[in-house]
């Protein structure tokens, strides 16, 4: 399935944060930074 609600979205991202150690959250926000970067140039293009 390619199309991803916003439901979807946010279980994924609370099965990441979920698995992620203390450690690690950074780079799991780091990658969502990635994500939300991508998007909004995807959407201005």
């Amino acid at each position: 399935m390619a199309y991803i609600n916003g439901n979807d979205f946010r279980w994924m991202l609370t099965c990441l944060m979920d698995r992620h150690n203390a450690h690690s959250i950074k780079s799991g926000l780091s990658e969502i930074e990635i994500l939300v970067k991508m998007n909004s140039y995807l959407i201005s293009t």
